[in-house]
């Protein structure tokens, strides 16, 4: 038996997901190989997260991204309010893609001015 968690809305997400966090991983391979911050690893992080920003928005206007329609035919789940249940995870995974839009909002704001006013060599 399947129990799908995650919706269609969500799914499409998955391969930028990766990529993301695949850029990352290179971006912290980089830094490890040259043993220092410069000015490209510090713009390619920059990058990096206005781009999260941009799939958290997105994410944001798709949702439900969570199902739980598949636990209704579970016998444990006899006296649960599946409803209810999903709605307050929907809705907290809302709050959680909001409270991370803006902190790194706030992030990119300071890494860009730092960027800016003085720059890594």
């Amino acid at each position: 038996m399947t129990i799908v968690l995650f919706t269609s809305s969500f799914l499409r997400f998955v391969p930028v997901m990766i990529a993301l966090t695949g850029l990352e991983i290179i971006r912290s391979a980089t830094l490890m190989a040259q043993s220092r911050h410069s000015s490209l690893t510090d713009w390619w992080h920059f990058f990096n997260q206005v781009a999260q920003m941009m799939l958290d928005g997105f994410l944001l206007g798709s949702f439900p991204l969570i199902t739980l329609e598949g636990f209704r035919s579970l016998p444990f789940s006899a006296g649960w309010d599946i409803t209810r249940i999903e709605s307050g995870v929907n809705s907290s995974l809302k709050v959680i893609l909001i409270l991370s839009l803006v902190g790194m909002g706030v992030d990119v704001i300071r890494r860009l001015y730092r960027e800016i006013r003085n720059p890594a060599g």
